[in-house]
């Protein structure tokens, strides 16, 4: 859509015998248009931005989708030619930058390589009623996933995150900037985004119960690491009670308490590894990948689902474990507390 009135922009610049420059611009008389020049040679605009963390797959078609959204947008308000460029992050530190939409839309995809992140810019100029000179506006979208832990922990402790912000910046799994002049158009084009992202289709579902598993995890790890050495400890105290022979000799008091100690030392370090070990898995459970694009995506996001059902495996096999242990110390020391009483 053209604008009712013609941007125009000229530098003369004359020189004479001493030297002296002169400069004029032409089809500016007023202070607004001059600002509008000024922005666009260099003065940076407004910007905000949303974060969405929302786990969602994305495709070839959901990229063109959110396109034309974009496109239809800006086709209710004077702009100039919008300039749409792409840049796909892959593995192995490839990158892909696409100057035009077209080129984008031409590549073939059926590449070995994994999308690690994708980022597509619109840059247009805007026509404002009462001004001029158009404000050029541009429109940013992140897409990439969720760090995993240990990179997470690595930027903590780097140094290079001093806000909040910054942290809700590097969780984002979808990230819009949108740097502007126009407040309502701001507005009106996050909200396209935001629109777009709840219209994404997401991972599979996982069941209640495993939910819940991986909502409890500090709780789960908790409980494993303490109650393993606690009902070792009741067990081995009621055996001291048991067999009465320990309380009379101290020769026989001494190696027990030496035993009782080793043995309580060892289902410590035992209760640790199985917490340990079980919180790991539940804490990495559920990693998935948002692309769906190269052949690479597709044979990640299987391989993704084959480590989530062994880290899932992993963390049962351990709740199972501290459980039957758990129990069987729990009816050995009661029986044997019991035989006592029948005494």
């Amino acid at each position: 859509m053209e604008p009712n009135k013609e941007f125009k922009m000229e530098v003369n610049i004359q020189k004479g015998e001493n030297e002296q420059t002169n400069r004029s611009l032409v089809g500016f008389s007023d202070q607004e248009s001059l600002r509008s020049i000024f922005v666009l040679l260099g003065s940076r605009p407004d910007s905000k931005q949303k974060l969405f963390s929302r786990k969602v797959v994305i495709n070839l078609e959901d990229i063109r989708d959110l396109n034309n959204k974009i496109k239809s947008k800006l086709l209710l308000h004077p702009h100039y030619e919008c300039l749409t460029k792409v840049t796909v992050k892959l593995d192995k530190r490839e990158i892909v930058e696409f100057g035009k939409w077209d080129d984008y839309q031409d590549f073939d995809w059926k590449i070995p390589r994994k999308t690690e992140e994708i980022i597509v810019r619109w840059e247009f100029l805007i026509g404002i009623q009462g001004q001029q000179a158009p404000r050029p506006h541009k429109l940013i979208v992140k897409i990439g996933s969720t760090p995993d832990p240990r990179s997470i922990m690595r930027e903590l402790f780097s140094g290079t995150l001093e806000a909040d912000h910054d942290f809700d910046f590097l969780l984002a799994r979808t990230t819009a900037i949108v740097e502007f002049t126009e407040q309502r158009l701001a507005e009106e084009l996050l909200a396209v985004v935001e629109e777009w992202n709840l219209s994404l289709k997401t991972p599979s579902e996982i069941s209640h119960f495993v939910t819940k598993l991986t909502q409890w995890k500090s709780l789960i790890s908790r409980s494993i690491r303490y109650s393993i050495p606690i009902f070792s400890m009741a067990f081995l105290i009621s055996t001291y009670y048991r067999i009465p022979q320990i309380q009379g000799d101290m020769d026989l008091r001494f190696p027990w308490l030496l035993g009782s100690l080793t043995l309580f030392w060892f289902f410590t370090h035992l209760g640790d590894y199985l917490a340990n070990s079980a919180y790991q898995a539940l804490m990495e459970y559920g990693d998935s990948s948002p692309f769906e694009i190269t052949r690479g995506d597709t044979t990640y996001r299987e391989q993704l689902t084959k480590d989530n059902g062994k880290k899932l495996t992993k963390s049962m096999i351990r709740i199972v474990v501290t459980i039957v242990y758990d129990l069987s110390l729990a009816v050995l020391t009661y029986f044997t507390l019991n035989s006592l009483n029948l005494k």
